[in-house]
């Protein structure tokens, strides 16, 4: 707007707000003529200011309550964008000439203005223009979302988006030991005992187990004292176990795996035990372990019965089970992969395989590097990483350089840090990582 046409509009907005005002002040008392007219004069201050006019509302040139007050008045005559963006102006001067106390009010405010205003894709935008300045990431993150919901999309929008792809925050937890879950919560140790968080760090039950396994289909087993029992999510005994077991990884197909001494067996939820011993046996699925015994590998169903030919080694998935998405991993020469009727699946061979419960896709190392396939066998990133981690929840910890990141199924990094190992992303997009031999939680923005 040129500074003719910017006259022309400030001459018809004069006119126009003075007719309004005088056809309001002949139906009204002195009083309200009076309140009105000052009103009428502040809002025409404001659209004046909105032309491209100079007006002053402040004191030694800072933002401040009076005209936060004279922005509230605006607010009721007319709400608009515009007008909410001059008040989170006048709320910030607020704040830092201490009228206002603390951030949180006009965090409150903006975010208020959004849910007001949702049809108006400009009030998101200011709304993320405020909390990148400010540098709250994750308020930005409840505008996006907002957006999202609400159908709503400009460029603004999609670049906010994208640059919040990358970044995460680190919880402030540590642990000794975690054992990953597919439930809610998670195994931890401090390095006597064992207790269990949710995905976000928080204690759900503390350090109060002398050995934990991870909860499946909503059950764990534990030892605390001179009892071992399974318990389940809430804390409740369940079932108890011989005094005796040293360990167990968990409960699966309603069979309980459990070590005493140098060997492992396991019970039947209706009490049966399994007479056979083995030096090691993981957990059942779909009605198949995998177990040792004297360095050979077989799977074999709950009765103990070897259901397979020897193998050099099994791969066990993060929740120690040899069925992943209906595949085994099995060593011969090289790993290969089974159904589950031990057929093999295709020629393609790896040097090595990481598997994850649940997850989209497999790592597997080849020539010394490694990628990504399918359980199919569909190759999707070619070798490349130094070491990879199975995806899980649309993200794969991969090492480069000497350090670990995270990877989309598109093979593009989206987040880094200088970390020892790293386990699988969660439904809550929550991962543990460990540095300085510590594990802790980082958890995706977005």
């Amino acid at each position: 707007m040129n500074s003719k046409s910017r006259k022309r509009l400030i001459i018809v907005v004069l006119i126009l707000f003075n007719v309004l005002a005088i056809v309001k002040i002949a139906g009204n008392t002195e009083a309200q003529v009076a309140e009105d007219n000052e009103l009428n004069m502040e809002v025409t201050k404001f659209i004046l200011e909105s032309a491209g006019a100079t007006v002053v509302l402040v004191e030694n040139g800072e933002r401040c309550v009076k005209e936060l007050e004279f922005y509230q008045k605006a607010l009721e005559k007319t709400d608009t964008v515009e007008v909410r963006k001059e008040m989170i102006q006048a709320y910030k001067g607020a704040l830092k000439n201490g009228e206002i106390s603390e951030q949180a009010i006009i965090d409150d405010f903006v975010l208020a203005s959004v849910d007001q205003l949702w049809k108006q894709e400009g009030i998101y935008e200011i709304a993320l223009d405020y909390f990148d300045k400010a540098n709250e990431a994750e308020k930005m993150v409840e505008v996006i979302q907002r957006a999202m919901t609400n159908n709503i999309s400009s460029n603004k929008i999609k670049k906010s988006y994208e640059k919040l792809s990358h970044a995460y925050t680190k919880l402030d937890v540590f642990f000794q030991d975690v054992k990953y879950s597919n439930g809610e919560q998670y195994c931890v140790s401090d390095g006597n005992q064992y207790g269990y968080v949710d995905a976000f760090g928080n204690i759900v039950r503390g350090y109060m187990y002398d050995f934990a396994s991870p909860y499946y289909d909503g059950y764990a087993v534990v030892k605390s004292g001179e009892f071992v029992y399974l318990t389940d999510e809430n804390g409740t005994r369940w079932k108890y176990l011989d005094k005796d077991t040293q360990s167990s990884c968990g409960i699966g197909d309603g069979v309980v795996v459990i070590c005493k001494g140098e060997k492992s067996s396991w019970i039947k939820l209706d009490g049966t035990y399994t007479s056979k011993q083995f030096d090691y046996v993981g957990k059942f699925s779909q009605n198949m372990s995998a177990i040792n015994e004297g360095g050979d590998w077989y799977i074999v169903n709950s009765d103990g019965e070897k259901i397979s030919s020897k193998y050099c080694d099994v791969k066990m998935n993060n929740l120690q089970e040899c069925v992943t998405n209906g595949v085994i991993f099995a060593k011969e020469s090289s790993w290969h992969m089974f159904n589950t009727k031990m057929e093999k699946m295709s020629s393609f061979d790896f040097d090595d395989v990481d598997v994850c419960y649940g997850g989209e896709y497999f790592a597997f190392k080849k020539n010394g590097k490694w990628g990504f396939a399918d359980y199919k066998g569909n190759i999707l990133i070619q070798p490349q990483y130094q070491e990879a981690k199975a995806f899980c929840n649309g993200y794969a910890g991969v090492k480069k350089d000497g350090k670990w990141g995270f990877i989309n199924t598109q093979n593009q990094f989206q987040m880094s840090g200088d970390y020892q190992d790293v386990l699988y992303f969660t439904k809550d997009k929550t991962c543990f990582v460990k540095e300085n031999d510590l594990w802790t939680i980082i958890k995706k923005l977005i």
